[in-house]
């Protein structure tokens, strides 16, 4: 059985303020500990329920957030290369579970609250609907035929992937874009052990996110006006652009590569 986890940091139990989450400050190494202590006991729980084989994807910024020398035996560090957060998903896959997640952009008071980016990207949208990380990733795994099984997360990033029958941990209360309060940690890591678990021992009754999969449209609005000149799409409006998917994997792929192309551009104006 091969499950993957993709993992976020911000929604981490015991990471309370955006603060926590930027690699130049000081608490930057506790949140990083925390995020350590969370991925490692979902990845027990994935070998004691019997997986032979379990691949963490660092989903969280550049990817460097994870002690990969504490990760335990039968646990395979992905580097984030094409796919990013869900790198190494495929066919083989048996089962996605998503870890420390978030919730979409623009939502009013939902801690660090983005999709993908919170510098580049205002909102993204497929077939008129906004999404996100957690959507769009559990989408592209339905695409392979890989049920997401299991969220953990803020209560925004819980509450915006309705999937019937899945397992879920809400590790904190958000109180603002930049604050949040996380429930006890004792308690909620215990939480996160059972719940990974019984989603695997129950995953025939979790269904597959309810979400399009082919002939796709996607729109993308950027917080700069630039951004949207220069990315040689349809442009929809000053800020965003749209461009149609034969599938959503192939959807998913062009906007890493938009993220990709934002975050060139933007350091080529601002450099």
């Amino acid at each position: 059985m091969k499950i993957l986890i993709s993992t976020d940091m911000e929604g981490i139990s015991g990471i309370d303020s955006y603060n926590q989450i930027k690699s130049n400050s000081p608490r930057y190494a506790e949140a990083c500990k925390l995020m350590d202590e969370e991925i490692n006991i979902a990845i027990k729980s994935c070998l004691s329920a019997g997986a032979d084989n379990v691949c963490v994807v660092d989903g969280h910024g550049s990817g460097n957030n994870i002690s990969r020398d504490t990760l335990p035996s039968g646990a395979h560090f992905l580097e984030k290369k094409e796919l990013r957060m869900i790198e190494g998903i495929d066919k083989d896959t048996d089962f996605l579970i998503l870890l420390g997640y978030h919730g979409r952009s623009l939502c009013h008071k939902s801690f660090t609250a983005h999709t993908y980016t919170s510098l580049f990207f205002s909102k993204v949208k497929v077939n008129g609907v906004e999404v996100s990380e957690g959507e769009l990733n559990a989408a592209v795994g339905k695409y392979f035929g890989v049920k997401t099984i299991f969220i953990s997360g803020t209560d925004k990033g819980v509450a915006e992937l309705p999937i019937n029958g899945i397992k879920s941990v809400i590790t904190k209360e958000s109180i603002s874009w930049d604050q949040a309060k996380s429930y006890n940690r004792e308690k909620t890591l215990q939480k996160i052990k059972e719940g990974v678990i019984a989603s695997i021992k129950e995953h025939e009754s979790i269904d597959f996110i309810s979400f399009p999969t082919k002939n796709v449209v996607f729109e993308v609005e950027f917080n700069f006006a630039f951004l949207a000149e220069n990315c040689k799409e349809k442009n929809i409006g000053y800020k965003t652009i749209a461009y149609n998917a034969n599938n959503i994997f192939e959807g998913y792929k062009k906007l890493m590569k938009l993220l990709s192309y934002a975050k060139n551009r933007y350091g080529e104006v601002y450099n």
